[in-house]
C-alpha cells in the first residue's frame, strides 16, 4: 500500500508539470472505483492503473484490464509506473494506451491534448521494488529453476539446489508467485511461467546495475594470447577469475571477433597490484585496452553454475547471456547465438532472446 501511495503522490507532481501548462482544467482522483486512479483533462476522462513491478506478466495483465475498463466506461486508458523502458513505451503507444512514469516519460493523447515527453531522469528516491527475485542472493533461486525450466520444484528442493535456507527460498518463491513468474501445480510444487518473459525482465533489471571496471593493456599480439595469459596466471586462481562477455562466448558459442577480454575477479581494487605485476599490465583507455577486470554486480550469484572449458574458468550460460545482452558491441547478436546454441534446447523453446 505504501508503494502505490508513493507512486500516486509523485505521479500528481509529474502530471502538474505537464498539465499546468495547458489552458484547460484538470483533476486527479486516487482510488477511483474499479481502477487505481482517474484523471480528467478538460472534457476527457482517463482511467488509470499503477504498475509497481517489472513483471512482463503484470504489464500485459494491466494492459488487458485497462483496455476492458476503458471500453466499458468509455474512458481513455492510462498506465502509470515508477519507470517504463523505451520498449514498453513503444508498445503502449502501439496499443493506444497513454502512459506516464516518475522519470518524466509521458504520452497523453485526447481531443485537444497531446503530451509526448521523453526523459533520461531517474525515478525519485524512495521507491524500491521489494524482494526482487533478480537481486544477488535472491537470484540463486531463479538460477536453480532456470537450469531446468520445465521442472516443478518443492520449496526444500529449491533451497538445496540454490544453496540457501528453506526460509529464504520460501520467501523468494512467494515473490515469484506474486509476480506471476511461477505457478503452483496440483501437488503444490512451483513451476516457472513463461521463462522467456522472465529472462527479458531480468535483462532490463541487470542493465541498470553498475559495476566497477578497470581497463588495461596486456603485452600480447592477439586476444587469444591475452586469454591464455590470464588462464595460466596465478591471479586468476587466487582471485577467483571468471571469463565472461565476448571472451566467454568465444569458448562455447563463438560468434564474432572481439578485441577486449572481460574477466570477473574478487578483491578489487586491492588485488589490482597483483594483476599488474604478474601480467605486466598498463592502464589503458577503452580504445587501447585488451583486458577488462571487473567486480561482478552479483558478488554471490555470479559463480552459480560456473564452468571450466579447456582450462578457462567461465560463468554459467545464464550469466553469460545476461552479460552479453548488456554489452554494447554486438552483444545482442552474440546473446541470440548463445541462446540458440545453448539455452533453447534445454528450455524446449524456439531459439529467441533478442
Amino acid at each position: 500500500m505504501k508503494q502505490i501511495v508513493f507512486v500516486e503522490k509523485h505521479l500528481q507532481i509529474r502530471l502538474a508539470q505537464f498539465l499546468d501548462q495547458l489552458a484547460m482544467p484538470w483533476s486527479f482522483s486516487a482510488h477511483a472505483q474499479g481502477v487505481d486512479f482517474e484523471l480528467k483533462i478538460g472534457g476527457s476522462a482517463f482511467l488509470g492503473e499503477v504498475l509497481l513491478s517489472r513483471s512482463s506478466v503484470h504489464f500485459r495483465e494491466k494492459i488487458q484490464r485497462l483496455q476492458a475498463s476503458a471500453r466499458q466506461e468509455n474512458h481513455i486508458p492510462l498506465l502509470a509506473a515508477p519507470s517504463l523502458s523505451s520498449e514498453r513505451q513503444d508498445h503502449l503507444r502501439g496499443q493506444g494506451i497513454c502512459f506516464v512514469d516518475l522519470s518524466g516519460n509521458a504520452w497523453i493523447k485526447a481531443p485537444g491534448v497531446l503530451i509526448d515527453q521523453r526523459s533520461n531522469e531517474k525515478s525519485p528516491r524512495g521507491f524500491r521494488e521489494v524482494n526482487s527475485p533478480f537481486a544477488d542472493k535472491a537470484s540463486l533461486v531463479l538460477r536453480a529453476m532456470m537450469e531446468d525450466p520445465a521442472r516443478a520444484w518443492a520449496n526444500n528442493e529449491l533451497a538445496a539446489q540454490a544453496g540457501v535456507s528453506a526460509g529464504w527460498a520460501s520467501q523468494i518463491c512467494r515473490r515469484l508467485e506474486e509476480l506471476r513468474y511461477a505457478v503452483r501445480t496440483e501437488d503444490r510444487k512451483l513451476k516457472l511461467f513463461r521463462p522467456q518473459d522472465i529472462l527479458e525482465d531480468w535483462v532490463e533489471f541487470y542493465r541498470l546495475r553498475k559495476r566497477q571496471e578497470y581497463r588495461f593493456r596486456l603485452p600480447a599480439d592477439s586476444v587469444d594470447a591475452v586469454m591464455k595469459a590470464v588462464r595460466d596466471s596465478r591471479c586468476v586462481r587466487e582471485h577467483a577469475g571468471l571469463f565472461s562477455s565476448q571472451a566467454g562466448a568465444s569458448l562455447i558459442a563463438p560468434h564474432a571477433s572481439f578485441r577486449e577480454v572481460h574477466v570477473y575477479c574478487e578483491g578489487l581494487p586491492a588485488s589490482l597490484d597483483d594483476w599488474r605485476k604478474e601480467l605486466a599490465l598498463e592502464d589503458a583507455p577503452p580504445s587501447q585496452s585488451n583486458l577488462l577486470l571487473s567486480d561482478p554486480y552479483y558478488r554471490v550469484a555470479a559463480r552459480f553454475g560456473s564452468q571450466v572449458i579447456e582450462g578457462f574458468p567461465l560463468v554459467s550460460d545464464l550469466q553469460l547471456y545476461l552479460d552479453l545482452r548488456s554489452y554494447p558491441i554486438r552483444g545482442e547478436e552474440a546473446a541470440r547465438d548463445l541462446f540458440a546454441k545453448r539455452l533453447a534446447s534445454k528450455w524446449r523453446l524456439e531459439a529467441a532472446g533478442g
